[in-house]
């Protein structure tokens, strides 16, 4: 596993003391393809270490600073985007076995998933099941739809 290391003698700043787990594969990978890392064309496995965003982009230069600035923009977003991936919201009212359920339903019947779609559907029948769908309201919008 790759260790980050703390810059201010090890003391650390608060965008080296934040404790996401990868931080320092995904900077490296980071630094790979920006090309701040010399020598190393591909994944070297023998680096064992990526050094804090404040020690690697230390000069006061402008351009430096804003390398250093963008670096710490893409690591909030990819933090973010962590967070909020579309995958994790599909899945936030189904429970892995029903996911797992539905893949293998889809792949069976050689139809597309759409667990979004999954979601909307299972809504609305424990919904109906405990009675908290309104038959009337339903029934006003399908004689409106009949109509259009």
């Amino acid at each position: 596993m790759m260790k980050l290391i703390k810059c201010s003698e090890g003391a650390g700043c608060s965008w080296c003391n934040d404790e996401t787990k990868g931080k320092a594969e995904w900077f490296y990978n980071y630094l790979i393809k920006k090309k701040e890392l010399v020598n190393f064309g591909t994944k070297n496995p023998n680096v064992s270490h990526v050094d804090c965003i404040h020690t690697i982009f230390l000069s006061a230069a402008p351009s430096i600073k804003l390398k250093k600035i963008d670096a710490a923009a893409a690591w909030r977003l990819y933090k973010s985007r962590n967070k909020n991936t579309s995958k994790k919201q599909a899945n936030y009212m189904l429970s892995t076995e029903t996911t797992d359920a539905l893949k293998l339903s889809a792949k069976k019947e050689e139809r597309p998933l759409n667990l979004e779609l999954e979601i909307i559907i299972n809504t609305y029948l424990e919904m109906k099941n405990k009675g908290k769908v309104d038959l009337d309201i339903l029934n006003e919008v399908k004689e409106k739809l009949k109509k259009n």
